[in-house]
């Protein structure tokens, strides 16, 4: 990288004043819509407790039935049913059919038929489904844990050890759930960020085209210098790279400080979120800047049409999309940068362990190093025949 084309470069940057006023405001002014818009939505969306029912059928294990009500709270359960931050609004009904009503008539996610063996039974798929689904995974995969310990003790296994492995006694810490309240309502403003970093593929392809000789006089005068390419793509893409960065943290600082839209408080997995996603912008603007041979304002139709597609998918408009496209179509929910910024704020935020996170980290950074890969291989064997 040279230096004085750096920073020369962020000179010329700071003088494209309507494509920075476009990059930085658009997300602002939809945000400000958004919250305003958010702003009188009911306050039950807040997560407390997922409205559940079960069903004890002859057989039932009383392993199962001991943990489900200790994390529940339940009108049948005088002793939890003030308890706040319990996972389940527990409803205990004699059969599946008073199970049914109460599901069809949206009075709960779900129901539980717990005999021989642990069933559930959804309406449809969604966040609190997934939760539920979850919880139960997690026990019968606890319980087969302890009956292995108790078929290699011959029944003599230490009662501390079984204890550890089920975790009774705080069920809701062992399941690693939440570090915050869910606000489905969230899902639109990481989305909206993921939007503003994104949107640097605008600058993206103008930075390609002004390094491309047959695209302009200086371009050319540029290419005929005694500079070589990498030089100048990687001093223009660190100069682009600044200038995004900061912006993105404008927007960033809005929305969280302005706008009290909570990230949680572990600041750097978001700067690493911000840094990423920002970089994956530039990346894809540049790519379809070499790709696409075509003049620079259909390449920038391009990308908006395909940054709009992805935030739609992301959850920006409906956060139901974003939970279909991730139970039908996991693969695109999985290549789509947008849903993955998305998902990589909403994991800081919420969860307490970072697996989820490394994994959209890990997979955006595929998705940028391939991106940066095509461009540097197609811009490289550019050829002019005169310039």
């Amino acid at each position: 990288m040279d230096k004085h084309i750096f920073m020369y470069q962020i000179k010329v940057l700071l003088r494209k004043r309507t494509l920075l006023f476009w990059n930085l405001m658009f997300p602002i002014i939809l945000g400000t819509l958004f919250y305003f818009a958010f702003s009188n939505t009911n306050k039950a969306q807040f997560f407390s407790s997922i409205p559940v029912a079960v069903v004890y059928e002859k057989g039932a294990d009383q392993n199962f039935k001991t943990v489900l009500e200790a994390v529940s709270k339940s009108d049948n359960n005088k002793q939890n049913a003030g308890t706040s931050e319990q996972l389940f609004s527990l409803h205990i009904v004699s059969d599946e059919k008073e199970a049914k009503e109460l599901l069809s008539g949206g009075k709960i996610e779900g129901y539980i038929l717990a005999g021989t063996a642990e069933k559930l039974v959804i309406k449809e798929n969604g966040y609190n489904q997934t939760i539920i689904k979850s919880f139960l995974d997690r026990y019968l995969q606890r319980s087969a844990i302890i009956q292995d310990i108790m078929t290699e003790s011959n029944g003599q296994a230490d009662a501390q050890k079984i204890s550890d492995v089920l975790g009774m006694s705080n069920r809701v810490q062992a399941l690693d759930f939440a570090k915050g309240k869910v606000d489905y309502i969230l899902i639109a403003f990481y989305s909206l960020l993921a939007m503003g970093a994104m949107n640097g593929s605008s600058m993206g392809i103008h930075m390609i085209a002004k390094l491309q000789a047959n695209q302009s006089t200086k371009a050319a005068r540029s290419n005929m210098g005694p500079i070589s390419k990498h030089k100048l793509f990687f001093s223009n893409l660190a100069a682009l790279y600044l200038i995004s960065i900061i912006m993105n943290a404008i927007i960033f600082l809005y929305v969280h400080f302005a706008l009290h839209v909570s990230f949680g408080n572990d600041y750097l997995h978001i700067l690493i979120t911000l840094f990423l996603s920002v970089l994956t912008g530039i990346s894809f603007g540049t790519a379809i800047g070499c790709i696409v041979k075509e003049k620079e304002s259909v390449k920038i139709s391009i990308s908006t049409s395909l940054i709009m597609l992805g935030a739609f998918l992301s959850g920006m408009m409906s956060v139901g999309i974003k939970y279909e496209v991730q139970q039908h179509a996991p693969l695109l929910a999985k290549i789509n940068p947008l849903n993955l910024i998305t998902d990589a704020y909403y994991a800081v935020y919420y969860y307490k362990t970072y697996t989820r996170f490394w994994e959209n980290i890990a997979t955006l950074t595929l998705i940028t190093v391939l991106f940066l890969g095509i461009t540097i291989i197609v811009y490289r064997r550019q050829q002019y025949e005169s310039l």
